[in-house]
C-alpha cells in the first residue's frame, strides 16, 4: 500500500514538473510574441510619422514604401499605393475609391504595415490637414488692418447655404500702439461689420472704429492663434519638374494636373482652373482674373482681377498662395456708369440712360428685399412681386402696370438698354468688364440667357433650374426659380431657394459693376484691394519673416505697409463663407492624423 502511494505521488509529481515546463515555454512564447506585437506595431506608427513627412514635403506623395527598417531591432514598415491599400486624395476634388469606401477630397487614406519577424501590425490611418487657425475669422492678419470707404463684412455658411454666420475680424500685431485695426470714411460712406473685430494689442486705442456698425464684441488685448505658415517656396521647388501651361489669349483653361513656370507670369486674359495647380516661381500678374478649382502658388507678389460672373456653386474655388504681396484689384464700375450714363442723354426711343440706370439698381434691390422676405415655403408663383423684378430688369415685353409697379414700356429690359449703351463706346479694360457684367445678367440678342432670362414655359425653366441644381450655372436662374418652383419636391425646392438667394444676394445694387473671387487668399506679404471686390471666402495675411517692411501705402505714401497688413478700400465686400475656407484648408497648415484605426 505505501508503495502504491508513493507510485502515485511520484506521478503527480512528475505531471506537474511536467505542466509547469509547458507553462514556462508557454509563457515565453507569449512573451517573445508580445514583444514581436509591440514593436511591429512601433514600426507601423513609424510609417505613419514618416508618411505625415512626406506628404508635408510633396502633398502629391503616392510612392510605395517597401520594407523599410526601424534603426534597430530589425522591425520594418511598407506602404502600398493601389486602389486596394493606401490612397492620396489630398489635391483632388471630388472623392475617389478606397479600400474602406470613397475617400474624401483633402484627405489621405493611408494602410501602414509594421513587421517584426512573422509577426504583423496594420494601421488604417486618414490623413488631413489642420485647417486655419480660426474658421470665424474673414479676415486673419498678423499684422495691421486698415478699411476706409465703404466695406462690408459679412458671413454665410457655404454657397449654396446662405445661413448667416459670424464674420470675425482679427488682428494678430500685439504691437503696444493705437491703430491696429483702423476705419475710416468721408461722409456718406460706411462700415458694416457682421461679426466681432479682435486686436492681440493691449493699447486701449488699438481699435478705432468709429462711425462703423460692427454687430459683435470690439476687443482688445485678445490674443489668437497665429495664421498657419505654409512652405510655399518648398511646394514650388517640389514641382518645378511639371510642364509648363500653354497660355493662349483671352482665356487659358487649365486641366487637372500641375503646370510649372520657372520665372515670372505675366498674363493677359483669365486663367481658368479646372482642378489644376498652377506653380509660379516669381511674380504672378493676371489682367484678367483666377477662377475655376484648384490651386495657384507664387514665389513672389501676385495681382489680379476679380470675375465679371457669379456662381452658386461651392465647387468653383481657388486656393491661392503668395509669398509676396497680394493686390486684388476690380473696376470702379459705379463711378464709369454714372459718368457714362450722364453724358448719353436719351436712348433711341427718348428714355434718359440715367433712368435705366437707376431702375435698374432699384428694381434689383426690391428682388432682393422681396425675396428676403419669402422664405422658402412661400417663394416661387408666377405674378409674385419678385417674379415682376425680374421680368422688369430683363424682358423686353409688355408694361407692367400692377401696383406698386407701373413701368411705361419703354423702360422695360433697363439692363438690355445699358448693356447696348456699353458696346457704343471705346474698347477699354472698365468697358470690356462691365460689357460682359450686363451680358452675364441679361444676353443684348437673346432674352433666354443671362440670370434675367425669362422663359416661354415652365418646361424651359426646369431646364435652367436642373442646370442650376447640377453645375451652379445662372443662365434663367432668377425667372426659372420662381416659375418652376411648384413643379418640385421640399427638398428640392430648399436647394432651390438658397440657390438663388445666394445668387441675387452677391448682387450689389450700388455696385453691379462689382467683381468677384471665390476662395482662400494666403500672402505672406500684405493683402491689398480696391475698387467694388467681392470675395467670397477668407483672407490670410501671415508674415513668416521672409518679407521685407517698410513698402508705401498704396492709398497715402505717409504711412509703412508691412507683411501680414490687410488693407480693404472703396467699396470691398468681403463674404466669409466657411464651407470654402474649411475645404481650402486642406491645403494649409499641417498635417495630422484624423483617424486611428488597427486590425
Amino acid at each position: 500500500m505505501a508503495l502504491v502511494t508513493t507510485l502515485l505521488m511520484m506521478g503527480i509529481l512528475a505531471l506537474m514538473l511536467i505542466a509547469f515546463t509547458v507553462r514556462l515555454r508557454a509563457q515565453g512564447f507569449f512573451g517573445l510574441q508580445s514583444q514581436s506585437g509591440l514593436a511591429a506595431l512601433n514600426a507601423a506608427e513609424a510609417g505613419v510619422a514618416d508618411a505625415l513627412s512626406r506628404l508635408t514635403a510633396n502633398p502629391n506623395w503616392a510612392t510605395d514604401l517597401i520594407n523599410q527598417p526601424l534603426p534597430s531591432g530589425g522591425a520594418r514598415y511598407s506602404i502600398r499605393f493601389a486602389p486596394t491599400a493606401s490612397v492620396n486624395n489630398i489635391g483632388g476634388g471630388a472623392a475617389v475609391p478606397g479600400p474602406r469606401g470613397p475617400v474624401q477630397p483633402g484627405t489621405a487614406f493611408l494602410v501602414v504595415d509594421g513587421e517584426q519577424g512573422l509577426t504583423h501590425r496594420v494601421l488604417e490611418v486618414i490623413v488631413t490637414r489642420q485647417g486655419p487657425a480660426n474658421t470665424t475669422a474673414s479676415l486673419t492678419g498678423s499684422g495691421v488692418i486698415r478699411l476706409r470707404g465703404n466695406v462690408e463684412i459679412d458671413g454665410i455658411q457655404g454657397l449654396s447655404n446662405p445661413v448667416p454666420v459670424d464674420a470675425d475680424v482679427r488682428s494678430g500685431s500685439s504691437a503696444n500702439a493705437a491703430g491696429q485695426v483702423t476705419w475710416t470714411g468721408a461722409p456718406g460712406e460706411t462700415a458694416q461689420i457682421k461679426g466681432s473685430v479682435f486686436s492681440a494689442s493691449a493699447h486701449p486705442s488699438a481699435i478705432q472704429m468709429a462711425g462703423a456698425s460692427v454687430t459683435g464684441q470690439v476687443q482688445n488685448n485678445q490674443p489668437s492663434p497665429p495664421p498657419p505658415i505654409v512652405d510655399i517656396t518648398g511646394r514650388i521647388g517640389a514641382n518645378s519638374g511639371a510642364p509648363a501651361p500653354v497660355l493662349v489669349p483671352g482665356v487659358t483653361t487649365l486641366a487637372a494636373g500641375d503646370y510649372y513656370v520657372g520665372g515670372n507670369l505675366n498674363y493677359s486674359g483669365d486663367l481658368d482652373l479646372q482642378g489644376a495647380n498652377l506653380y509660379v516661381a516669381g511674380n504672378l500678374t493676371v489682367n484678367g482674373t483666377i477662377k475655376g478649382q484648384g490651386s495657384v502658388f507664387a514665389g513672389g507678389n501676385t495681382s489680379f482681377y476679380g470675375d465679371s460672373e457669379i456662381t452658386a456653386s461651392n465647387a468653383e474655388q481657388v486656393s491661392l498662395y503668395s509669398k509676396g504681396s497680394v493686390a486684388l484689384r476690380g473696376f470702379d464700375g459705379t463711378t464709369y456708369l454714372d459718368n457714362l450714363v450722364s453724358a448719353a442723354g436719351n436712348d433711341p426711343n427718348g428714355v434718359p440712360y440715367s433712368t435705366h440706370w437707376t431702375n435698374t439698381k432699384n428694381w434689383t434691390q426690391q428682388a432682393q428685399t422681396f425675396l428676403a422676405n419669402f422664405g422658402p415655403t412661400d417663394y416661387g408663383f408666377q405674378g409674385s412681386d419678385f417674379d415682376f423684378c425680374i421680368d422688369m430688369l430683363g424682358h423686353e415685353g409688355t408694361a407692367d402696370v400692377t401696383p406698386p409697379f407701373v413701368v411705361a414700356p419703354n423702360e422695360m429690359a433697363p439692363v438690355v438698354k445699358l448693356n447696348a449703351l456699353l458696346q457704343a463706346q471705346p474698347v477699354s479694360p472698365t468697358q470690356q468688364f462691365l460689357l460682359e457684367k450686363f451680358t452675364y445678367l441679361q444676353h443684348p440678342t437673346d432674352q433666354l440667357q443671362g440670370l434675367f432670362a425669362w422663359h416661354a414655359g415652365v418646361g424651359d425653366s426646369q431646364n435652367d433650374v436642373n442646370a442650376a441644381l447640377a453645375n451652379g450655372s445662372t443662365d434663367g436662374l432668377a425667372d426659372g426659380s420662381n416659375d418652376a418652383y411648384s413643379t418640385y419636391g421640399p427638398a428640392q425646392q430648399a436647394l432651390i431657394y438658397n440657390l438663388i438667394s445666394s445668387t441675387m444676394s452677391q448682387l450689389d445694387y450700388d455696385k453691379l459693376g462689382a467683381a468677384h473671387f471665390n476662395g482662400l487668399i494666403y500672402t505672406n506679404g500684405y493683402f491689398y484691394s480696391e475698387n467694388e471686390i467681392n470675395i467670397r471666402g477668407g483672407l490670410i495675411a501671415a508674415d513668416d519673416g521672409s518679407q521685407l517692411p517698410g513698402f508705401p501705402d498704396p492709398t497715402n505714401p505717409g504711412l509703412q505697409v508691412n507683411p501680414g497688413d490687410i488693407y480693404l478700400n472703396n467699396g470691398v465686400r468681403v463674404t466669409f463663407v466657411r464651407d470654402l475656407l474649411e475645404q481650402s484648408g486642406s491645403t494649409i497648415g499641417t498635417f495630422q492624423v484624423s483617424v486611428w484605426m488597427s486590425r
